[in-house]
C-alpha cells in the first residue's frame, strides 16, 4: 500500500508540475495588445495535449489521493487508540 502512495504522490506532483510548467494555448496567438509579441514561444503540440491531460487528470488525482491519505491517517489513529488503551488496561 506504501508503493500506491507512493506512486499518487509522484503522479499529482508530476502532473501539477506539467500544467504549471507548460503554458496555456491562447487562441490566436499574441494579439495586438501584447507586449512583446515577438517573444511568445511556441510550444510543440505534445507538450500541450499532455498539459490537457494532466489538467484532466489533476482533480480525480487529487481525490484519490486524499482518500488514501484519509485512509493511513484513521488507520494509524485506530492502531495508535488501540495501544492506549492495551496499555492503559496493563498498568491497572
Amino acid at each position: 500500500m506504501t508503493k500506491i502512495f507512493a506512486f499518487l504522490a509522484v503522479a499529482l506532483i508530476a502532473t501539477g508540475a506539467l500544467v504549471l510548467a507548460v503554458p496555456r494555448e491562447e487562441p490566436g496567438g499574441p494579439g495586438a495588445r501584447s507586449l512583446s509579441p515577438q517573444a511568445a514561444v511556441e510550444v510543440p503540440t505534445y507538450l500541450l495535449k499532455a498539459r490537457e491531460v494532466a489538467e484532466q487528470v489533476n482533480a480525480p488525482l487529487s481525490i484519490l489521493f486524499g482518500f488514501v491519505s484519509l485512509y493511513y491517517s484513521r488507520r494509524s489513529y485506530n492502531i495508535n487508540k488501540s495501544r492506549a488503551e492495551a496499555e492503559k488496561a496493563r498498568s491497572v
